[in-house]
């Protein structure tokens, strides 16, 4: 150690301070040469230097400072004088502050720090202020005794002047946030400029903070010139905040510029949100009663109905008293009221019988301030009526005008009526204004709408009586997917099928599956003939579908076009043709049949004309058996002509019709000389029926003249069955069988007796008929068998 003060180059280190601590006159100063530094003194230098921090050593009582190269440039100005000089002589401005720190060192042994300690070094740029952390410690000699005091100071200036800005930040955010919130409720611009101005002056402990609006072109306030940094914004006609009544000695800093900047910006954005909001609350509320209208125009149950909630909505958006509105009556040219609002009709007290309470008045003169909205087309605010060139003043009964609102009702360009409003408090403005004719158009379009529906809920009612009492289908299809857009009630009559559950499944793949088999390819056809625009009528078949049962329909089709000739929908008028299809098929039947039997008819008539003509003795007799042979033939065919399409003439029927017209009654009518057996419902063919008419009407006729019938003792009985014949033919056997009487006959009698009818008998219906007869006369009456085909199909002739 002692070898090392030998040495001339210590301190060791290259730096500046280590250079002149060698070459610094030591032995002028309290520490003496330096080759007698005691080592304590000489190891706390070598730290001093060694160390990138500012650091001083103080030793001995005078407190003898050596320092670092940090520590001189610190030291400014002072350096290198204060190198080997009592540290209470170089930092004599700071020791009241500095002194406490390094006493505590080096007469008590405490390490003690002080943080953002205040320096105001001089680097070149003159003393600027700075903030250090400084600490100091205790030095001991060998013996252990204080000998002196090493100083380190660290520069925090960053980090405090970034916490002070953070908290100005906080603060300025703070006292911004705080604005807002203080701003956010109001809704009226100047009480916002008001709240702002107050907030600042009391954040900057102003005395007074005005805000105006500064006109585009103007130059800043005088207050903001002239007081303080008023902070205009970049347009004419923006906000301009300035603080008044400072304290002429200390001027603003910066950032409290900056913060009446901040302060006037969200002041003018508050007044912008005020107004926009204001300007929305109006929107808001046409939009809204826009709304209303349309909503209580589905309920609403007359047009004049509708009319008032269009007035209720004008005056609640107006603030007026009162309200009508009129329509111009293209053939009179005059204004009919459409409706008057609860409020107006409250209002009014006229008592005149031309417009009676509670009924709208009609037929007004087109003059005054209306009639100047009307002549103009324009909206019109008249808040003093009475010095208004336009004015005519208000019909008895007709509330004061204080204020008056009108604006027009325009369609197509043409104004075609108006809404007239009164009586708003304070006069109305120009806001009111645009409300009002905001709302116009909705409440026309209401109007419009209103009356439309109406017209189409009268048509639709027309149209749905119509359908419901047409036995015909009326139905509509969507041209393009052909499903089944409308079907009337009579669906179901004719398809089998509700209409509701047709139109749920309305593919046109579930009518065509209804369609008959054999229809369906030229149905289908029809539907595209639909589409290309052309008018069809066609018949075709189906099948129904709740019983299967065919049936016929004739369809008329029509396509339905747009305005600009283009297919959109498919309609037709369904007929069921069922029965006038089977009614003509049976026309058709009955036709042929008739002419049929005319002809068979004529011929049995000619026949029994000859025969009669060629057995009668005289005209008088021909006539007499002819007239009653006729009558036969009228019998059958009048049971011919009651029959049905398809019917035939059963043998029961026929004989007993034939019994009862020469007045024999059977038994089972009371009578007891005819006994009539044998089933019922045989039916006989239709073309034979005449000829074996005229076979029963001879056998009944010579039964009454000459046999069983001539005399109340003589009994006839009529047997009837079934039998087989040829190929197994099921054949009508007749046996006709008198008794009771005895026949006795001259020869001329007898020969008359083998005249027409025995001939017409024997010879006719086996010809004719195909039949087998045998007839006998025995000595107690006539025996007549006949067979004969009968009809076996409902169609057989």
């Amino acid at each position: 150690m002692d070898g090392r003060r030998d040495v001339p180059s210590w301190p060791l280190d290259t730096g500046e301070m280590a250079g002149r601590i060698r070459t610094h006159d030591w032995a002028a100063t309290p520490l003496g040469p330096i080759v007698g530094w005691p080592d304590r003194l000489r190891g706390a230098v070598d730290i001093c230097l060694s160390t990138p921090l500012a650091c001083l050593v103080g030793w001995g009582d005078e407190l003898v400072q050596i320092y670092n190269d940090a520590a001189a440039a610190l030291i400014g100005a002072k350096h290198p004088d204060a190198l080997g000089r009592p540290a209470r002589e170089s930092w004599a401005e700071i020791w009241p502050g500095l002194g406490p720190l390094i006493e505590a060192a080096y007469a008590h042994g405490e390490a003690r720090r002080i943080d953002e300690f205040a320096l105001r070094p001089d680097r070149g740029r003159g003393p600027e202020l700075g903030y250090f952390t400084v600490a100091c410690g205790p030095v001991r000699d060998a013996d252990g005794a204080i000998a002196g005091a090493q100083l380190t100071a660290i520069e925090t200036s960053d980090a405090v002047a970034a916490r002070d800005a953070l908290r100005a930040s906080e603060e300025r955010q703070a006292f911004l946030l705080a604005l807002s919130d203080a701003l956010r409720p109001l809704d009226d611009p100047g009480e916002i400029e008001a709240k702002a101005a107050r907030l600042l002056a009391e954040h900057l402990e102003a005395g007074r903070t005005a805000c105006a609006e500064r006109e585009a072109g103007a130059a800043p306030h005088d207050g903001a010139a002239a007081r303080g940094p008023g902070v205009p914004f970049a347009g004419p006609g923006d906000l301009v905040a300035s603080p008044s009544g400072v304290e002429p000695a200390r001027a603003r800093t910066a950032q409290e510029a900056a913060l009446v900047q901040d302060t006037a910006e969200r002041t003018r954005n508050a007044v912008e949100r005020a107004r926009a909001e204001d300007r929305l609350r109006r929107k808001n509320a046409v939009l809204e009663g826009v709304n209303r209208i349309f909503r209580e125009a589905l309920t609403a149950a007359s047009e004049e109905e509708l009319g008032r909630v269009c007035l209720a909505v004008a005056e609640e958006v107006t603030g007026s008293a009162f309200s009508f509105m009129g329509e111009i009556n293209a053939e009179t040219d005059r204004l009919d009221d459409l409706s008057v609002s609860e409020r107006g009709w409250a209002a009014f007290t006229m008592d005149d019988p031309n417009f009676p309470y509670g009924k709208v008045p009609t037929g007004f003169r087109i003059h005054g301030l209306y009639g100047r909205v009307l002549r103009d087309g324009r909206g019109l605010i008249a808040n003093d009526p009475a010095t208004h060139p336009d004015r005519i003043g208000t019909p008895p009964g007709h509330p004061r005008l204080q204020a008056s609102l009108g604006v027009p009702l325009i369609q197509a360009g043409r104004t075609v009526g108006m809404v007239g409003m009164g009586n708003r408090p304070g006069g109305y403005r120009a806001e009111d204004l645009e409300a009002a004719e905001a709302l116009a158009p909705a409440i026309l379009q209401a109007v419009l709408n209103k009356r439309t529906s109406t017209a189409l809920r009268e048509s639709e009612e027309r149209f749905r009586q119509f359908t419901d009492a047409s036995s015909d289908l009326l139905w509509i299809r969507d041209a393009d997917t052909l499903r089944l857009e409308y079907a009337g009630p009579a669906f179901e009559a004719i398809y089998g099928v509700r209409s509701e559950a047709a139109l749920a499944n309305g593919a046109v793949r579930r009518w065509i599956e209804r369609i008959h088999p054999a229809d369906r390819a030229r149905t289908i056809a029809v539907l595209r003939r639909l589409r290309a625009g052309e008018r069809v009528s066609h018949e075709f078949r189906i099948l129904r579908a709740s019983d299967g049962e065919e049936r016929w329909i004739r369809n008329t089709d029509f396509p339905l076009v747009d305005a600009a000739g283009r297919v959109q929908r498919l309609g037709g008028i369904a007929t069921d043709i069922t029965q006038q299809r089977r009614a003509a098929e049976r026309m058709q039947v009955l036709v042929a049949e008739l002419q049929h039997r005319t002809r068979n008819l004529l011929g049995v008539v000619r026949s029994v004309a000859g025969r009669t003509l060629a057995g009668s003795g005289s005209l008088a007799d021909f006539q007499r058996r002819f007239e009653d042979r006729l009558a036969a033939l009228a019998r059958v065919n009048g049971l011919l002509s009651r029959l049905d399409a398809g019917g035939r003439i059963t043998f029961d029927d026929l004989i007993r019709s034939e019994l009862a017209a020469h007045g024999v009654v059977a038994p089972e009518s009371g009578g007891t000389q005819v006994v009539l057996a044998g089933p019922s419902g045989i039916r006989l063919r239709s073309s034979t029926v005449q000829v074996f008419a005229l076979g029963l009407h001879e056998l009944a006729t010579n039964a009454l003249k000459y046999g069983a019938l001539s005399q109340p003792e003589g009994r006839l009985r009529v047997d009837w069955r079934l039998v087989r014949g040829r190929r197994e033919a099921p054949r009508l056997r007749v046996e006709w069988r008198e008794s009771g009487v005895a026949v006795t006959l001259t020869e001329e009698e007898l020969s008359r007796r083998r005249g027409y009818g025995r001939e017409l008998i024997e010879q006719a219906l086996p010809y004719q008929l195909n039949a087998e007869t045998d007839y006998a006369l025995a000595p107690d009456g006539v025996r007549c068998t006949i067979v004969l085909p009968i009809s076996t199909q409902a169609a057989e002739p």
